[in-house]
């Protein structure tokens, strides 16, 4: 059942992402991005999903990876974070191939470090 509601998450996402909202760029150059369509609340909880491009791409197991789009939560009470999915693409956009897939392998909740890219997205998504 999870599984399931996680991959409508995913395809659901997938139609509404059309309008990115720009978050920063890192020293490296990869330029974060949130879907703003798929921001849900439940209490302390947020999903959504955001987009990483790699402008120069990079190299991850023999695969050419352009951008990953991943569904994330926060828990803003806490201050932790997971990702819920993942999908790497070989162009920039959540466009192309898709390189490398990972749906309902939760990974564990962290610690969202002050100062990080993460933290943007708190500081937006917990108002």
């Amino acid at each position: 059942m999870r599984l399931c509601l996680i991959a409508l998450l995913l395809v659901s996402n997938t139609a509404l992402a059309q309008i990115w909202h720009y978050i920063i760029t890192s020293d490296a150059g990869t330029a974060y991005f949130l879907d703003p369509a798929s921001v849900i609340k439940q209490d302390a909880l947020v999903t959504y999903t955001q987009l990483l491009k790699y402008p120069d791409g990079y190299d991850s197991k023999n695969r050419e990876i352009h951008s990953i789009r991943h569904t994330k939560q926060i828990d803003c009470s806490d201050n932790i974070s997971r990702t819920l999915t993942m999908i790497a693409y070989s162009k920039e956009g959540a466009e192309g191939r898709i390189e490398t897939l990972s749906i309902g392998q939760e990974t564990k909740w962290q610690k969202i470090n002050q100062n990080s890219i993460l933290s943007l997205y708190k500081t937006q998504l917990c108002k």
